[in-house]
């Protein structure tokens, strides 16, 4: 019983003297964080600027940050990073690997941008567009490091080391090879209206171009024993995509163009669809989509005939 008394005998609750400290303690050092984030933010972006003016450079921040993300934060020694580089310049410093580096430093960059001025979707969307068209013309050189390219890139040691990587960017896609995701989130929801139905045609043309250009500049091509073949050779990934999903994609092309105003053309567009696809697996479906179309324009002309 007396220990029982002599705890609650030293609780004590907060004066509004107390609460008004904390609060000025609190927000000290919520000013300090601040300062702390912007100062690393600062540091990162004038790091990332410099290092994409070429392939080399963006490799020796690549190797800044290995050192400080995996060796020095993780206490490891000298020693350690200086192994891990020797087998890293043996095994897979190469042109190729540089250049993967320095268009996925260019993507971060642009994650940044995104994040700090969401609202400036145009733009955005003209950057992101260029940063894609630039990696389809590296393809070749770029095609063993399709998996850097697909990585997040706030999960990237460009990001780790300079601790950004709990950075925001909404609706924005983290990887320049999400091509539907680019599109669907940036490029194409300022564009579906009547004012802008041509870009927005134009833009799902340039979709189309992307997504095919994925699976047949990078798609697994089969092994041949003549000389010469491979290289015409095309891969079954690009001949599936163009048998089933390139159809998917020129319907919903006119289905959006349709819906943002462009009745007529999209119309007849989604017409000669039908006729040209009948043997596809989603005629059906499409059909149903026309007819649903069409039956609601004729029902709303004839209420208003009643009227």
């Amino acid at each position: 019983m007396v220990s029982v008394l002599t705890s609650q005998a030293l609780q004590e609750n907060l004066s509004a003297a107390d609460r008004k400290e904390f609060l000025k303690k609190l927000e000290l050092l919520r000013e300090a964080a601040e300062n702390s984030s912007k100062n690393r933010f600062s540091m990162a972006l004038r790091a990332y600027r410099n290092a994409i003016t070429s392939d080399a450079a963006a490799h020796d921040l690549y190797l800044k940050c290995i050192e400080k993300a995996n060796f020095t934060d993780e206490k490891k020694s000298s020693q350690d990073f200086r192994d891990w580089k020797r087998m890293h310049k043996e095994k897979q410093d190469t042109p190729e690997f540089r250049r993967a580096l320095q268009h996925q430093l260019n993507w971060l960059l642009l994650s940044i941008e995104a994040s700090v001025n969401p609202d400036d979707i145009q733009s955005l969307a003209i950057k992101a567009l260029s940063k894609i068209d630039a990696i389809m013309d590296d393809y070749e050189v770029l095609k063993d490091h399709r998996g850097l390219l697909n990585q997040d890139v706030l999960s990237s040691v460009y990001a780790k080391a300079y601790d950004i990587n709990g950075l925001e960017a909404k609706d924005w896609p983290l990887s320049p090879l999400k091509i539907s995701e680019i599109y669907d989130k940036v490029v194409m929801p300022p564009l579906r209206n009547t004012t802008s139905v041509s870009r927005l045609r134009g833009a799902w043309k340039k979709r189309i171009e992307h997504e095919g250009l994925i699976r047949k500049n990078w798609g697994k091509v089969p092994s041949s024993s003549r000389v010469g073949m491979k290289k015409d050779v095309v891969s079954p990934e690009f001949l599936k995509w163009k048998a089933n999903d390139y159809p998917e994609l020129l319907w919903k092309k006119e289905m959006e163009c349709y819906k943002a105003g462009d009745e007529k053309q999209s119309s007849t567009n989604m017409l000669g669809h039908l006729s040209e696809y009948m043997s596809h697996k989603q005629s059906l479906r499409w059909t149903k989509e026309f007819q649903d179309l069409m039956s609601g324009g004729v029902e709303v002309e004839i209420e208003e005939e009643g009227d």
